[in-house]
């Protein structure tokens, strides 16, 4: 959005900054990043980072940047999904930033919903559900969440939610660089921080069933670069002496520990 003040033209910054990592991500890359350029909320922001893609990634995100004035993009070597999600933060210009991975993509009134249910007070972050989609579109399966406690341990990715920036920012929050637990460790620390995060009910994030992604194959077998130990070790380092919901991040971890 553009306005005009003493006849220049001044770019109003942005409500949302949706921050994408990239990496070789050319199938389904387009899908993603017109998801976000379909929204019916307008003001908002997309940063790509191409984190060193080896595919036509980065040639598709500059294809995107030559007709659109809402997209930011950078690549560089290799790093990782967590060190582009907090250069990600760090460009961020938005007073709220969310998360697409560039596999994924988000319904039409994905925004919308999100930046409304936040500006009703003072949430630092509102948490939705997600739907579990194929190659065809069709739903797998649907995590649904209810006003519970319980629920924002439901589902630990950083994704299918929005973040209050200053909160973030003022609480140094970034995503650890440990391998395949990130996302986790990210998102418990955020718990940990603020008594004020709410999860409603709505479902517009497509987490899209890609059997070649690390999570898919995870499980597939006990996966070396997977040390549970050190996972936990890091868990317990976040949380502390007094944390207001004990009980239920004891019980989150005896959970993860099993899957």
């Amino acid at each position: 959005m553009f306005i005009n003040i003493k006849d220049k033209i001044v770019k109003e910054a942005p409500k949302i900054s949706v921050i994408i990592p990239v990496y070789n991500a050319e199938l389904y890359l387009k899908r993603c990043i017109d998801s976000v350029l379909n929204q019916s909320f307008k003001s908002y922001e997309i940063i790509a980072i191409d984190d060193g893609s080896k595919d036509g990634s980065f040639k598709i995100l500059n294809e995107y940047q030559q007709f659109s004035t809402n997209i930011r993009i950078l690549s560089r070597e290799n790093k990782g999904a967590a060190y582009t999600r907090n250069e990600g933060i760090k460009l961020a210009k938005g007073e709220f930033i969310m998360f697409i991975d560039s596999d994924d993509y988000i319904n039409p009134d994905y925004l919308q919903v999100f930046y409304d249910e936040i500006s009703r007070g003072m949430d630092d972050a509102v948490i939705g559900g997600l739907q579990r989609v194929n190659q065809d579109g069709k739903q797998l399966f649907s995590i649904q969440l209810g006003k519970d406690k319980w629920s924002k341990y439901r589902s630990i990715s950083p994704c299918a939610r929005i973040y209050r920036k200053r909160f973030i920012v003022d609480n140094e929050l970034s995503f650890p660089d440990i391998p395949l637990a990130e996302d986790l460790l990210f998102s418990l620390t955020v718990y940990t921080k603020s008594n004020n995060i709410r999860t409603i009910p709505y479902c517009g994030y497509n987490w899209f069933y890609n059997e070649n992604s690390a999570s898919n194959t995870l499980n597939k077998g006990f996966n070396p670069k997977l040390d549970i130990k050190n996972v936990l070790d890091k868990i317990a380092g976040i949380i502390p002496n007094d944390f207001f919901e004990t009980k239920l991040i004891k019980f989150f971890i005896k959970k993860f520990t099993l899957y």
